[in-house]
């Protein structure tokens, strides 16, 4: 996102989305729940 700050040593999961200021050393996941649908 424009504008957001991320610090020194970060790590930030992959298609995880940031909308505020990350603070140095921190580890930053998004859990994503995805459903499984069966065909018929």
């Amino acid at each position: 996102m424009p504008g957001i700050l991320v610090g020194s040593d970060c790590q930030i999961g992959p298609g995880s989305l940031v909308f505020k200021n990350i603070e140095d050393n921190t580890i930053y996941y998004t859990s994503q729940n995805f459903k499984k649908l069966k065909r018929k």
